[in-house]
């Protein structure tokens, strides 16, 4: 089972919960969510931290859910995590 940690970085007052439920529904991931270190992301990202395939693989799959793009690495301010994957959500 792969872990995934979604962060909210919109401002939307529990949007990381909303969209941990809906990606815990998929039955194939360990959930978490938490608070991003900024309000101010205009995008959704999704980083893989984990240089594995079925890490890779996530990323992909979960941009593609939750509407955001693959990066290669958290952006600065953000801290690391012991996830496979973080999402960090933007207020598209």
């Amino acid at each position: 089972v792969l872990t995934v940690e979604v962060r909210n970085g919109s401002g939307e007052n529990g949007r990381a919960t909303e969209v941990s439920s809906e990606i815990s529904a998929m039955g194939r991931y360990e959930v978490a969510a938490a608070d991003a270190a900024s309000t101010a992301y205009k995008k959704t990202i999704v980083v893989a931290l984990k240089d594995t395939d079925a890490a890779k693989t996530a990323a992909n799959v979960l941009a593609e859910k939750v509407g955001g793009a693959v990066v290669a690495s958290l952006p600065k301010g953000e801290k690391t995590s012991s996830a496979d994957v973080v999402i960090v959500l933007g207020g598209q």
